[in-house]
């Protein structure tokens, strides 16, 4: 039990080029490698849009105290 060895690895292989083909490989291998990049920048721009959101439309920095403050009074 556990990882793969080499012979599974090299039927995954098979299976793969029998379905997509061999012509098709690198256009799948490229779309593959710009999903994992738009991945990773998604999840980075996720923390900058929360930035994004203490910044009010003048530009200054908003603390997450005074939105609570504008709320209550």
């Amino acid at each position: 039990m556990g990882g793969l060895r080499g012979w599974e690895i090299l039927l995954i292989v098979v299976v793969i080029v029998m379905l997509f083909g061999a012509s098709r490989l690198p256009a799948l291998g490229s779309s593959i490698g710009s999903f994992v990049k738009n991945l990773k920048k998604g999840l980075s721009g996720e923390a900058e849009a929360d930035e994004k959101k203490l910044t009010d439309s003048s530009g200054s920095q908003v603390q997450p105290n005074d939105k609570a403050a504008h709320k209550q009074g």
